[in-house]
């Protein structure tokens, strides 16, 4: 998102419970097993985000 772009929370949608314990966020870290890719690392973001 932009700086200057707020954008709300899962649990300010009206439709989620506010006691709601859904995970909204997975990432994980990756790396390719040769030469070329030597320490490079892959970045996998997964986000949940209604109203696109």
């Amino acid at each position: 998102s932009k700086d200057s772009e707020h954008q709300l929370g899962y649990l300010d949608d009206a439709g989620v419970p506010q006691d709601s314990t859904t995970p909204t966020y997975a990432q994980t870290i990756l790396y390719i097993n040769n030469e070329r890719w030597d320490g490079v690392p892959f970045i996998l973001r997964a986000v949940i985000h209604f109203g696109c």
